[in-house]
């Protein structure tokens, strides 16, 4: 099945993509991040996840995905990838409230295995006896969005589908164009190519023929669409692979040209976890010190509905943000060009 856009459509081909950025939540259970710190990962990441309750989503019978943050080869204190102690204190939570059937799966940008090997992943899902899947080289099935944005299908790991519960689990980092990348951009490692494992999809969203340099080259409007574009794809893939769970590895955090060319930030040692991924992205944003409401993938989640966007709605717990939060550095690019907000301001309006 042949997809019904090109790898580099834009927003100009988009039907919807000039509607009004109205972010309305109509969750039935409240949005609930908590931040915690302490001296000992996995004991943080299980408190946590108490603090939101969210052993009310897991029971024996039920599937569970936990999908780190596996971008590249990276060591595991690289402040890159997800830490090994992080997706160890998931598990262990899980299994302390009844899950059976644990897996931990990603789709990476190189070679899955040896991304997961090097971030002392491996490791961590052999002591456990839970398994790994290599998303790359999964079974794939082509879904159908209702509703979309921009993305009216996408191609997307049968494993991913065919769980129960989803856990986000990301690093805390900025992103070139995104702005930041956490636990909702962190799904991308779910696409995957039907020529798979040759190929992936992410480049469906991924504008990987705009660059900061290519902004001088193509002018600001035309540079908006294909970054907007890429903001609303995001949203559209998260409506139907959503996470129930998202568990943010604060304990490093990338500020700067993330998120892989950023610099890293140590001794953070915090959790951010959250029973709503669009929540749990609006307090890590602001936990880097930036405004979640000029982040154009986030408030494009807000008008599909999955999640909550307004901070003053959102249930907090643990360590009071205000008291916490830093003051990333944002892209060089972003930081040069502060009306590269405004069309996300102007489209809630």
């Amino acid at each position: 099945m042949q997809y019904a856009f090109t790898e580099f459509d834009t927003l100009k081909n988009c039907e919807h993509c000039s509607q009004k950025l109205t972010t309305t939540w109509n969750g039935k259970m409240k949005s609930k991040v908590a931040i915690t710190k302490g001296k000992n990962i996995v004991e943080d990441v299980i408190s946590a996840l108490n603090l939101i309750d969210a052993q009310s989503l897991i029971s024996p019978e039920k599937k569970v995905l936990i999908k780190p943050n596996l971008l590249e080869v990276h060591n595991a204190y690289s402040g890159y990838a997800t830490k090994p102690e992080v997706i160890r204190g998931i598990i262990r939570f899980l299994k302390g409230v009844g899950a059976k059937n644990i897996i931990v799966a990603e789709g990476s940008n190189s070679d899955t295995k040896k991304c997961a090997e090097c971030s002392d992943t491996l490791n961590v899902v052999d002591h456990e006896g839970v398994e790994f899947v290599d998303l790359n080289y999964d079974g794939t099935t082509v879904v159908k969005i209702p509703n979309h944005l921009c993305m009216p299908e996408v191609r997307v790991a049968n494993t991913v589908l065919d769980s129960d519960v989803i856990i986000s689990a990301p690093v805390l980092k900025t992103h070139l164009y995104a702005t930041v990348t956490l636990s909702l951009k962190n799904m991308m490692g779910v696409l995957i190519n039907e020529e798979s494992p040759t190929k992936v999809d992410k480049k469906i969203i991924h504008p990987e023929f705009w660059g900061p340099g290519d902004y001088e080259r193509m002018g600001r409007e035309e540079s908006i669409k294909y970054i907007r574009s890429a903001d609303m794809r995001i949203a559209d893939l998260v409506s139907v692979v959503k996470p129930h769970l998202a568990v943010i590895d604060a304990i490093t955090g990338i500020e700067g040209n993330g998120p892989s060319s950023g610099e890293i930030i140590n001794k953070l040692d915090f959790i951010i976890a959250g029973n709503d991924p669009v929540a749990t992205d609006v307090v890590g944003s602001l936990f880097m010190g930036i405004d979640p409401t000029k982040i154009g993938h986030i408030m494009s989640a807000g008008i599909k509905g999955l999640g909550e966007t307004d901070i003053s709605n959102i249930e907090l717990s643990g360590e009071p943000l205000d008291k916490v939060k830093r003051n990333f550095r944002l892209p060089d690019f972003i930081a040069n060009h502060p009306d590269w907000f405004d069309w996300v301001l102007s489209y809630q309006r």
